[in-house]
């Protein structure tokens, strides 16, 4: 049987790992320029052959010059030197055959795109055993033919591989996948042949009077490389000059467009007033307003999940996107001043006797104009907008009146998609009480204004299995503040990262001390899970409290998983390989995605309480919390119900097979004390107190 550990062994103990490492650095630059120009070939019809020759050059003396690097690299405890007529037999060989590769596959099928796969494979191939055989050393060399197949069968595989995927997809990222899937199919080809060799000592055998030294050889490589160096120079200067070349029309275009007119008065993108013309205009109309006693409406409008459109289809799509409702938006308003505000936010102004009448209605216009969706590159994109208003003189002044309509857009924000909503004094205050509470949050940590309580979780025995940590803010004056009022305020001013992780270390201190190892589980807001070191963090807290990976809970919203799928799966298996649990939290809620199930490394799911409260009510009810615990265990979960208040209820869920349960039923939330002796090991009575 082969073992990797043979491979492990030669590369580690019978090679100079700085010069393995200059090999595969090598290698891969190689492979860069060759599928690059490969893609050339592709794109520019008639003068193809230039770039698959140069493609040939840079891929066969690429992996050549990796080959020979490596040998170099390579101690058999015997004197070698290299057969020159093999040397440049196997140079010559491995120049043609990936010459023809990458001529085989340029066009045409799939089939022809796997033919040239394996014909490079095989051409890498054929080079190292070449090459090997070029040895000349006092000694017998012989192959381990098992192992020589899996090198070649990696080789190939490999080989087809990076092919198909240069062919595939023009996006650079998918060049570099393909260009280190090529890379890893010259190396494991040779590495996997190195570990075949077995070298005896021979006196008998003597050197070759033409036998390169490993001085001479590393000449030649010098060569080589530096050729392979020009190939790439020479490529990127053609591809300034080609390029250069393509963008002379949208250049001169750029120049009659982008005087001095009109880029300070617009946005190059859309075409429309930007800010700076924007507040000239509105400083206009406020002065005449002022001078003739008039009014006007200000709107404000924010594009839905602009940052998704680009993460997912690419910024040329939001462009694109930002262009056409650019558009479809201008010839609603009519004359009337409509301007980009910034990224994914634009403002207009309306002068109207019946303004209020006229600024609802034609924000409904815009909110209805979206109902089509936008067809970009074969792709239909679905736009959503809020709008606040305000009307001048009624809900500010010149320098408020801006503010006003921000602040009612901010609201309908808040409220979803599609929402308009006014400006009034009620929201002024509103939005005052906000900014205060947003003031004292900032310094509430400091003073030791949070705390933490906790709420038990059973399994249908009665049996408590962990507990929910839940933050608690006392505020020095105004008392208890409720958690759903300041932790939005928290997420929004960004105080949240330091308070979840403040309560994450706290309640990981507090479940290393109980004396029964039970879960503790802990929510994460959207925004601490979209920190690049969250998992970093999250080890550091486990190390410091001393409290194991697998005690802890971590609660995620639907919603996190979506903003970006893969930076999402990255995190998510980053904290798992911590051993930390992932429950979704308030599903059924949200996106309630089945893909994102079966994308996510979760353990638990969690059925809101807004499906639990409603049990017994209606048979609809009872079906959807009957399908989600049935959806749960069919995807291998865990399924916890959260705000179980009723006997009937919990007696429901447990006939279901609901695996846990919380909620006031079974204990409400408390200080830690409250529940000291469960922590110890009592059981639960349904008042949340130990029996």
């Amino acid at each position: 049987m082969l073992k990797t550990f043979d491979l492990l062994t030669c590369v580690k103990d019978e090679h100079d790992l700085r010069l393995v490492l200059l090999a595969g650095v090598l290698c891969f630059l190689s492979c860069l320029t060759t599928l690059h120009l490969f893609r050339r070939a592709r794109s520019k019809g008639g003068s193809a052959i230039t770039w698959l020759l140069m493609g040939g050059a840079a891929g066969g003396g690429g992996a050549w010059a990796t080959h020979f690097i490596a040998m170099l690299a390579y101690t058999p405890h015997v004197p070698v030197g290299f057969n020159m007529p093999l040397t440049f037999l196997s140079l010559l060989l491995a120049v043609v055959l990936t010459t023809m590769a990458l001529g085989v596959a340029y066009k045409g099928g799939h089939w022809r795109g796997a033919s040239g796969g394996a014909l490079l494979g095989f051409g890498v191939a054929a080079m190292h055993h070449l090459g090997v055989a070029a040895i000349e050393a006092p000694a017998r060399i012989n192959w381990a033919p098992e192992i020589v197949l899996v090198s070649i069968g990696l080789g190939v595989a490999l080989s087809i591989m990076a092919i198909m995927l240069a062919r595939a997809n023009a996006s650079g990222r998918i060049l570099f996948a393909a260009a280190s899937t090529q890379t890893l199919a010259i190396v494991s080809l040779h590495f996997w042949g190195m570990a075949s060799l077995k070298i005896t000592p021979d006196p008998t055998r003597t050197f070759a009077a033409y036998a390169f030294s490993p001085e001479t050889l590393s000449l030649a490589i010098a060569g080589v490389a530096t050729a392979l160096l020009c190939i790439g120079l020479t490529t990127a200067l053609a591809d300034r000059r080609l390029s250069g070349q393509a963008k002379l029309f949208d250049a001169e275009i750029l120049r009659l467009r982008q005087s001095t007119a009109w880029l300070s008065h617009h946005d190059v993108l859309t075409g429309l007033p930007n800010r700076a013309d924007f507040n000239e205009k509105l400083a206009a109309v406020v002065e005449r307003a002022e001078g003739q006693n008039e009014s006007f409406a200000i709107l404000s409008i924010n594009l839905y999940r602009l940052r998704e459109v680009n993460e997912l289809h690419g910024h040329s799509v939001g462009d694109q996107l930002l262009q056409r409702l650019s558009q479809r938006f201008s010839e609603i308003a009519g004359g009337a001043c409509f301007a980009r505000i910034s990224g994914d936010d634009f403002s207009m102004i309306l002068q109207s006797e019946h303004r209020q009448q006229e600024a609802e209605a034609l924000a409904n216009r815009f909110v209805a104009s979206l109902a089509r969706p936008f067809e970009i590159d074969g792709q239909a994109i679905v736009a959503g907008i809020s709008v606040g208003i305000a009307i001048y003189p009624n809900d500010g002044v010149a320098a408020t009146i801006r503010a006003a309509a921000e602040a009612a857009l901010f609201v309908a924000r808040a409220d979803g998609r599609g929402k308009v909503r006014f400006f009034d004094r009620a929201l002024g205050a509103a939005l005052h009480e906000r900014h205060m509470l947003q003031q004292d949050i900032g310094v509430a940590l400091a003073r030791g204004e949070f705390s933490l309580h906790y709420q038990p979780q059973i399994n249908p025995d009665g049996r408590v299995v962990g507990f929910e940590a839940l933050l608690r803010w006392t505020h020095p004056k105004r008392g208890s503040v409720s958690p759903g009022i300041f932790i939005p305020i928290a997420e929004e001013s960004g105080a949240i990262v330091a308070i979840g992780e403040w309560v994450l270390r706290e309640a990981c201190r507090e479940a290393q001390s109980w004396r029964e190892p039970l879960r503790i589980a802990v929510n994460l807001s959207p925004v601490q899970f979209r920190q690049d070191d969250l998992p970093e963090r999250v080890d550091a807290i486990l190390f410091e409290t001393g409290l194991a990976g697998a005690r802890l809970e971590l609660e995620i919203t639907e919603g996190v998983l979506v903003d970006d799928v893969g930076r999402a799966t990255s995190v998510l298996r980053r904290l798992k390989s911590l051993e930390v649990g992932i429950a979704i939290d308030d599903f059924g809620t949200g996106y309630s995605s089945l893909s994102y199930l079966q994308s996510f490394p979760f353990d638990w799911l969690k059925v809101d309480r807004s499906f639990v409260s409603r049990l017994h009510c209606d048979a609809q009810s009872d079906s959807i919390v009957r399908a989600i615990i049935d959806l749960g265990h069919g995807l291998g979960l865990s399924v916890i119900a959260e705000g179980v208040e009723t006997q009937a209820q919990f007696d429901f869920l447990a006939q279901e097979g609901c695996d846990e349960l919380q909620g006031y039923f079974i204990g409400r939330p408390a200080e830690i004390g409250v529940f000291s002796a469960l922590t110890a090991g009592s059981e639960l009575k349904r008042d949340g107190v130990a029996a």
